[in-house]
Parts: structure tokens; C-alpha cells; sequence
């Protein structure tokens, strides 16, 4: 990343909160996004590169969680009937 090095930061010592000043930064000097999906996806991509490269830096970032939709229904308020079928129609893993 051009923004950890500018600021002198190593890969190892890119953490969330590097992600997260980088991302303040994004959204103040351009018009791409800075929001929660973007910081997800720069966290599964540097994620993947620990699993899969191994001179990686061994610094996992966290997932932020999606956030609540004030209107969707809770799993409890699904029906019971609808539920089974959602069971029945989901590929187990």
C-alpha cells in the first residue's frame, strides 16, 4: 500500500487502525469509497495474502461486521414453516 509506505509504516506493522486512518485519508483526498464494504474487502484481501503468501506478514485485520438493517426480520421472526424450508434448501457444510 503507497499510504503505509509513505508514512514510513512496514508491512508488519500495518494494523486495523492503519486501515482505518488510510481510509479516513481516502474519503478527505478522493472520491472513492471509504465505508465499511471497503474496509471488509482490504481486510479479506490482506487476509487471503497471510494464507496464501508465505513471507506475508503474519497480521491478521478484522472483518468489520456489516451493518443491521433496521428493517430486515430477525431469524426468530421468520416463520416456522419458512425456516424449515430455508434448512431444507441450504447446502449443508
Amino acid at each position: 500500500m503507497r499510504y503505509a509506505s509513505a508514512k514510513g509504516i512496514a508491512p508488519e506493522e500495518v494494523t486495523d487502525g492503519v486501515i482505518e486512518a488510510y481510509l479516513r485519508y481516502r474519503a478527505e483526498t478522493t472520491a472513492l469509497g471509504a465505508g465499511v464494504a471497503d474496509c471488509r474487502s482490504i481486510a479479506r484481501s490482506w487476509n487471503r495474502c497471510v494464507d496464501e503468501i508465505a513471507a506475508w506478514p503474519k497480521v491478521r485485520l478484522l472483518e468489520q461486521p456489516l451493518p443491521i438493517d433496521p428493517n430486515a426480520l430477525l431469524w426468530e421472526e421468520v416463520p416456522q414453516s419458512l425456516r424449515r424450508e430455508i434448512d431444507a434448501y441450504s447446502p449443508r457444510s
